[in-house]
């Protein structure tokens, strides 16, 4: 009999130690459960300059039909748009115009930055030498030129008459830089647009400074060539033959 109570008392005591070892296992895992929601909470309202009950209070909104209704607004302004008081929705607006100044004067920061690096970069642009093309007889021989027929020959050009403002343009000069062979080169002529109106054009287009530099492009405000070829329309193409001295446009 005292064996069997011995036998018993061996077998109570391990499953005794077993459940109190998963109970507390199961406590630090929750209170690290805790810690870590409460990490999370105070990391994310930080980042957004909020109290921990705002940051809460959000994702009790986000958890209902804010999933649906405001996937796509930052926390501040939701939580403006379910105030519960007008002095809660004025801190939540408040909060919102400081985000928005704190925006806009990094925006100009980088704008001014921005626009340092271009001039930097495309300070002097290139013009190209007009005379060297002999334009003012090969205007006098102007043809049409399907693109496809465009040869493409070592030293030809193509002539390109532009505007920063013209979607169209935009299109049009895309299309004359991925049509440009070795030993061809793109004029692009400007009316009047100003030169940094120019280089932040040239950066939209990806024209790489390397590439105005060695002069596959030229960059050419205030152009003479304009009235020389009659005032075109913007946007015009065209492409100088050199081995004929002839000028065609290209459609």
């Amino acid at each position: 009999m005292a064996k069997a109570f011995l036998l018993i008392s061996l077998l109570i005591i391990p499953l005794r130690i077993f459940a109190e070892t998963a109970i507390n296992q199961t406590n630090v895992a929750e209170s690290q459960h805790a810690a870590n929601e409460s990490t999370s909470t105070d990391y994310q309202a930080k980042v957004w300059n909020i109290r921990k009950e705002d940051w809460s209070r959000y994702e009790q909104i986000m958890q209902s039909k804010g999933k649906f209704l405001w996937k796509d607004l930052d926390p501040i302004t939701i939580l403006g748009l379910n105030a519960r008081s007008d002095s809660e929705r004025n801190r939540y607006a408040e909060l919102l115009a400081k985000q928005e100044f704190d925006h806009a004067q990094k925006v100009i920061l980088l704008d001014r930055a921005y626009n340092q690096a271009f001039l930097k970069l495309y300070g002097q642009l290139p013009v190209v030498d007009t005379s060297q093309l002999a334009i003012s007889q090969a205007k006098a021989s102007l043809l049409t030129v399907p693109k496809a027929q465009v040869k493409g020959e070592f030293g030809d050009r193509y002539i390109a008459f532009v505007n920063t403002q013209c979607s169209t343009c935009d299109e049009l000069i895309r299309q004359a830089l991925s049509s440009i062979q070795l030993g061809v080169s793109l004029d692009i002529h400007f009316k009047k647009d100003s030169r940094q109106a120019i280089t932040q054009w040239a950066a939209k287009q990806r024209i790489s400074p390397q590439s105005v530099e060695m002069g596959t492009v030229t960059l050419n405000p205030d152009s003479e060539l304009y009235d020389q070829f009659g005032q075109p329309a913007e946007p015009s193409l065209y492409y100088f033959n050199k081995a004929s001295n002839q000028v065609s446009e290209v459609k």
